[in-house]
């Protein structure tokens, strides 16, 4: 399963994700700054996948 959800900063999706690989999930690399949309993700202990996004404006 992938889940993508947005939050309202960008150091926001930094946080949410080291704080998960801290509990134990694993980083799925460093964020990617796409101009238009920053995003990060982490994979959790179930294997499932997970991706921070921010949209600035």
């Amino acid at each position: 399963m992938i889940v993508g959800l947005g939050v309202d900063r960008r150091d926001r999706v930094d946080a949410l994700v080291d704080v998960a690989v801290l509990a134990g999930g694993t980083s799925l690399g460093p964020g990617q700054d796409l101009g238009f949309m920053y995003m990060r993700g982490f994979r959790d202990l179930d294997g499932h996948q997970w991706s921070f996004l921010h949209l600035p404006g």
